[in-house]
């Protein structure tokens, strides 16, 4: 079986964990676009009620077979909780990264969440931006305290910093990178 097909079938596996995204309806919502320049692998996006990552749901996946385009609407005027997940898959290791991200969406708004990959895949990053007619503008956003991740599950002191799955014949572990 190839690694490819088995992290695609781990993916949607884990996906199953956690309830899909509903995005809201109404006026009071804003646009969602993710981007990613990503080196290879996948990227899974997960959003929280909060941010003490009570109720995930997972909001779809960019890379590999997944689609590039992911865009969704979100809820506007209170606190939004967004989870980056990257999966880099490579010979007898899977390099993992997230980060957990909260903002404050106004309604009406379009908003760019864009996941980042440090080069030597030891770190990544998540920044919320909103789209204007003039490009990408930088607004105010937050890494979250703790990482909220049903993808790693390793807790806060891993928010944005890379862990290497290290396959051999018998154990499996992860190992911080940095």
């Amino acid at each position: 079986m190839s690694k490819a097909f088995l992290f695609i079938l781990v993916s949607f596996a884990l996906s199953g964990c956690i309830s899909a995204y509903q995005e809201p309806s109404g006026s009071g919502t804003a646009s969602l676009k993710i981007e990613g320049a990503l080196p290879s692998g996948t990227l899974t996006m997960e959003s929280y009620a909060d941010r003490s990552c009570q109720s995930p749901s997972q909001m779809g996946a960019i890379g590999m077979v997944f689609d590039r385009d992911l865009q969704k609407k979100i809820p506007a005027g209170r606190e939004f909780v967004l989870t980056g997940n990257w999966m880099g898959i490579r010979f007898a290791a899977n390099v993992l990264c997230s980060s957990t991200v909260t903002f404050v969406p106004e309604a009406a708004r379009d908003y760019v969440a864009t996941f980042a990959v440090s080069p030597d895949e030891h770190s990544c990053s998540l920044a919320i931006g909103q789209r204007t007619g003039a490009g990408v503008k930088p607004v105010s956003f937050r890494k979250n305290d703790a990482l909220c991740s049903t993808f790693t599950r390793l807790g806060p002191k891993h928010n944005g910093v890379a862990m290497v799955r290290v396959y051999t014949a018998t154990v499996s572990t992860y190992t911080a990178r940095r």
